[in-house]
């Protein structure tokens, strides 16, 4: 008798929940790791755009100020931070009433946790396949990883929450979402929604309670929001003038070549093909994405959460083969910039350790000798809130003479080479496998420390 059979729907349904669940045993597994690295370690350091959110989000937890002066785009010259979408860093300051450096990484890890939870969650209710899910899990978590204290990293979270309530038929919810990404992420929110205006037309017909949603969610957040919304729109045009004046790196370097997320701007224009194709007006946006993006080549975050966006929308509007070719190519380009990111955090690790701890104690040692400190990296409000080296509101140190035992700190993180004119030679901050050069610099919390010349 022959024993063959065609599989039923029951072994189909099977191998689904056992490839979904394949799937979710390998971004916990991910994620586990990035715990270990974040929440643990405290990897990698703040530096650059992070350090400018993340620097307000403490000095607002710490002492009720909501700024900075690791970036002071403010007209009135008070380092008040008017110059971006503010929902993330309140929200990392108010869900961290200890104002402690882990609780600020928990919180993040926390953030593209509920991500990769909800893109799960989102690609079993559209029936994705399993390379599809896990590709869009990875390419999503590698991009929050490297983005960080950026709000894009929430931002993501919102645009995938906005595609549940749009799967679960909620317009309230859906309009609350994006309200919130409003305050999030200007920017971002102004993408999103003409993305969904485009390729989601039928929302128009439900336009109340989306309004109504977006209204609520705006209004919650602008009456907890500090300063008048004047000064924020002020300052967020003050900050656009100024970003359009930067130089540094090109759409080579930022859109094909950046190591974190190789290739990531590939992953936007399949996307965006796939959606063309059913929807073609979506090339309307082009104008608009180059506004945003490639215009100026270091702004090029804005456009990562509507790749994310393109890449969910896509996956569910072509084909099978075609989705499976989406998934795998974001997981190949995520996969690649995961690996990197934690192995510069595992080398730093194993070379230098606790540099967080550290460097906590070598700056603490300093001030007790009674050293002036002149320039400081903005992390040092984290290693050492207690000088309030970017709040400043809060009371200065008396000047001093600046005699020998002046000192200048400089982050080591994306430095790898001293910055300091005099003294001996810094040692070397490069990770190595054997007598391989992987990174010139690692991504712990060390500082260079430079005497001025007397």
């Amino acid at each position: 008798m022959d024993m063959a059979r065609e599989p039923s729907t029951i072994d189909v349904d099977n191998r689904s929940l056992m490839g979904a669940r394949s799937a979710f045993v390998f971004v916990i597994a991910v994620l586990v790791l990035r715990f270990l690295i974040e929440a643990i370690w405290l990897l990698p350091s703040p530096v650059g755009d992070s350090a400018f959110f993340l620097t307000a989000s403490a000095n607002y937890c710490q002492s009720g100020f909501f700024g900075t002066t690791a970036f002071p785009i403010d007209p009135s010259g008070h380092s008040r931070m008017v110059w971006h979408g503010f929902v993330s860093p309140m929200l990392f300051s108010a869900l961290n009433p200890a104002c402690s450096a882990p609780g600020y990484y928990v919180i993040l890890w926390l953030v593209k946790a509920l991500t990769a939870a909800a893109i799960l969650w989102l690609s079993r209710k559209r029936h994705y396949s399993l390379s599809t899910m896990l590709g869009l899990a990875i390419f999503t978590l590698a991009a929050q990883s490297f983005i960080a204290f950026r709000p894009e990293c929430f931002a993501i979270l919102l645009v995938v929450l906005a595609e549940l309530a749009i799967e679960a038929e909620q317009p309230l919810l859906l309009g609350a979402v994006m309200g919130s990404l409003l305050c999030t992420q200007p920017t971002v929110a102004g993408l999103h929604g003409l993305v969904l205006l485009i390729t989601r037309p039928a929302l128009i017909r439900k336009y109340l309670p989306i309004g109504i949603g977006y209204a609520v969610a705006v209004a919650a957040f602008l009456a907890l929001y500090p300063f008048p919304l004047q000064d924020l729109a002020q300052g967020i045009l003050l900050q656009a003038r100024r970003l359009v004046g930067r130089s540094d790196g090109s759409v080579l370097s930022y859109y094909v070549l950046f190591p974190l997320l190789p290739g990531w701007s590939f992953l936007l224009v399949a996307a965006g093909t796939v959606v063309a194709r059913r929807m073609p007006l979506i090339v309307l946006m082009l104008p608009v994405f180059w506004f945003f993006g490639p215009r100026v080549p270091p702004t090029f975050y804005n456009l990562i959460p509507s790749c994310v966006l393109l890449l969910l929308i896509a996956s569910g509007w072509s084909s099978r083969f075609v989705a499976n070719l989406l998934g795998s190519a974001s997981f190949i380009v995520g996969a690649v910039g995961l690996t990197l990111l934690c192995t510069r955090d595992v080398l730093t690790i194993a070379r230098y350790g606790d540099t967080f701890r550290s460097t906590s104690s070598e700056v603490t040692q300093w001030e007790a000798r009674g050293a002036h400190i002149g320039t400081a990296p903005a992390f040092l409000s984290l290693t050492n809130p207690e000088l309030h080296v970017t709040d400043p509101n809060a009371p200065q140190p008396a000047a001093g003479a600046l005699d020998r035992d002046s000192i200048d700190l400089y982050a080591v993180n994306g430095r790898p080479i001293s910055p300091c004119p005099l003294g001996p030679v810094a040692p070397g901050v490069s990770l190595a496998i054997g007598n391989t050069a992987l990174f010139n610099s690692n991504s712990g919390w060390m500082v260079y420390v430079c005497r001025p010349p007397i």
